[in-house]
């Protein structure tokens, strides 16, 4: 369920019934969320997240077709 790759994606995250819905980062290697700023560490679960364009692609006018939820 969580992303293949590092990556930053737009997420639903849950917690005792509260719901929130944040841009993060996903880091694969720690198998955790972040929020945007890199540095907390988001201790909900995940409960659904659609990935974001990379910088750089986003930048160069293209589009990345690779992407997998």
């Amino acid at each position: 369920f969580p992303p293949q790759r590092s990556r930053s994606v737009w997420a639903a995250f849950a917690e005792e019934g509260v719901v929130i819905h944040s841009e993060a980062y996903y880091d694969s290697v720690l198998q955790k969320y972040f929020f945007s700023n890199g540095r907390d560490c988001i201790d909900m679960e995940c409960i659904g997240w659609v990935p974001l364009p990379d910088q750089k692609l986003q930048l160069e006018g293209k589009t990345d077709d690779t992407n997998s939820v």
